[in-house]
């Protein structure tokens, strides 16, 4: 709350600068609120700047929001004092299209006009993968959790850290920190099954040893489907079947708060995974719900919106995946 306080009185001074006094009180509040202790007084000074720049790009793209002119709100969060490149680095990870595509056949039925999985009870907690590009486990796992409580009526946290220790490798496709595939996760619950989150906590990091602690797997899966590259179909598998893990361009997402993020597709290039958790239309504009990895300060606690229906907004209609549960 003390973050959108000042930024309206600094928007209220000036649409192109923060006053140093109101500065000062936001960068104070952010090392408070994220706990940033720097190695010394010239890291802290660079690390100011970059939260400034920042800082100015974020009060120009708001004052376009009050204007109408964007479609989404930026904040200050825990990305606020990284260049663009440490964020990309550390959070980002070339996503490979997969090898094979097994597609889904979704007659065009009635779905709802609109759909919150979360809302209904169907999603787990916000996680948080840190400085880990491990984002394809996040949101394969999610996929999985929601699909073991529509399916099995059972809602349950699952060991993300188990797919990035055991799945890494050429036979899942999986890179642990380095990036991997929805298919290859999927797969490898398809042929371990998985346990529970406590059994196997997350520790951010991979090249650990794989081990289950001979621990029974608690979920397995029988399959998964892609569903083919076309939002109307897409819509047809989240609001019929279940939220669906989806690659997405999400370079210019760090600063998200509120409102419908909307961008171009550039090649089908992506860079992350999240799980798409519903859909609907926000004062005439359809969107995507999403339920991101990047913790509960990001977003909306963590989830965000995506335009929908407007060109495939960050290719996350190009390549997604979902879980057929035993």
């Amino acid at each position: 709350m003390k973050y959108i306080i000042i930024l309206t009185i600094i928007c209220a001074t000036s649409a192109l600068a923060a006053p140093e006094l109101e500065l000062d009180n936001l960068w104070r509040n952010f090392k408070n609120d994220h706990n940033r202790q720097y190695a010394s007084a010239d890291e802290e000074a660079k690390r100011f700047e970059i939260f400034r720049a920042n800082l100015q790009s974020i009060m120009e793209n708001n004052l376009k929001y009050e204007r109408g002119q964007t479609t989404y709100k930026m904040g200050i969060n825990k990305f606020t004092d990284m260049t663009q490149e440490e964020r990309v680095e550390k959070y980002l990870t070339k996503i490979e299209p997969p090898t094979h595509r097994d597609e889904a056949e979704l007659p065009l039925t009635d779905v709802p006009e609109s759909k919150d999985w979360a809302a209904e009870g169907m999603v787990t907690k916000i996680k948080d993968q840190e400085a880990c590009g491990c984002c394809y486990a996040f949101a394969s796992v999610a996929a999985i959790e929601s699909g073991n409580a529509i399916v099995n009526k059972k809602l349950q946290d699952l060991s993300v850290q188990e797919v990035v220790d055991c799945s890494a490798g050429d036979i899942y496709l999986n890179h642990g920190c380095s990036g991997g595939i929805i298919e290859g996760s999927i797969h490898y619950v398809m042929d371990h099954g998985i346990v529970a989150e406590e059994t196997y906590p997350y520790a951010g990091t991979d090249g650990n040893i794989c081990s289950t602690n001979a621990s029974k797997p608690i979920v397995t899966v029988k399959s998964y489907k892609n569903v083919p590259a076309n939002e109307t179909l897409l819509k047809q598998a989240v609001g019929g079947i279940g939220p669906v893990a989806a690659c997405v361009d999400a370079n210019t997402w760090f600063a998200y708060e509120d409102g419908i993020l909307d961008g171009p597709c550039y090649d089908n290039a992506t860079s992350h995974v999240i799980l798409i958790v519903g859909y609907g239309t926000e004062n005439g504009v359809d969107y995507w719900l999403v339920k991101n990895s990047w913790g509960t300060g990001w977003g909306a606690k963590g989830f965000g919106k995506v335009r929908r229906n407007n060109n495939n907004a960050f290719c996350l209609a190009t390549y997604t995946a979902y879980p057929i549960m035993k």
